[in-house]
């Protein structure tokens, strides 16, 4: 049983790494744009943006490492509930700036 966790580890981790690599090339090929990723509409930089993707890839390398760390075969790890809130207050963070960006100017408009 040792041994097939130990292939299953490394075939998953050659996984990843096939699609880390695959989409460096792309993003290096220019295929895939990373051009106003990190802007508003109007082309000035978003910091609710910015901080939605830093959290976001923050708790996905945390879980991975926590997979990585205890590769129990019955289960997956449990993400503790701070860690839940904390996503989903800047979630709540991006959308809510997305909201009043997208639904101020139209109120102005009808006065």
């Amino acid at each position: 049983m040792v041994f097939l966790t130990q292939v299953a580890r490394y075939a998953t981790l050659g996984l990843i790494a096939g699609y880390a690599l695959l989409i460096g090339w792309k993003l290096y090929l220019g295929e895939i744009p990373l051009r106003g990723l990190l802007e508003s509409g109007k082309g000035r930089s978003s910091p609710a943006r910015l901080q939605m993707l830093l959290f976001t890839l923050g708790v996905a390398v945390q879980y991975v490492a926590s997979v990585w760390k205890n590769p129990r075969t019955d289960s997956l790890p449990a993400i503790s509930p701070q860690v839940l809130a904390i996503l989903a207050g800047s979630q709540a963070v991006y959308l809510g700036g997305k909201a009043l960006s997208v639904y101020l100017p139209l109120l102005k408009k009808l006065r």
